[in-house]
């Protein structure tokens, strides 16, 4: 992996955690309103699930930012092309999360 290949996965991996990090600690600074303001029906159904708390939906979101990542140093590694839109989307949906998360 070149230098710039190398900086533009660290690149989209930090932008990636970072913005799952705010996301995480605002699931569970607001978890005592987030079942009225959660938008998402998967992670609704995991806090009803769970009897009301956001523990269960908390490890779920966790284990999906660690795969997604995990999938994206391995798509990177076999196809460098596909990496580099899939890393490209993937940060670009992060920063548009983060906005709409802070606004």
């Amino acid at each position: 992996m070149s230098a710039r290949e190398n900086t533009f996965f660290w690149l989209v991996f930090t932008i990636v955690l970072s913005v799952s990090t705010v996301d995480l600690y605002l699931l569970i600074r607001f978890q005592n309103v987030i079942a009225e303001e959660e938008k998402n029906i998967v992670g609704l159904w995991l806090i009803h699930l769970d009897s009301g708390s956001t523990a269960l939906f908390s490890a779920v979101k966790m284990f999906g930012t660690c795969l997604s990542l995990m999938l994206l140093k391995k798509i990177f590694l076999a196809h460098r092309r596909i990496g580099y839109i899939v890393g490209s989307l993937m940060a670009t949906f992060q920063i548009c999360l983060i906005i709409y998360l802070l606004s």
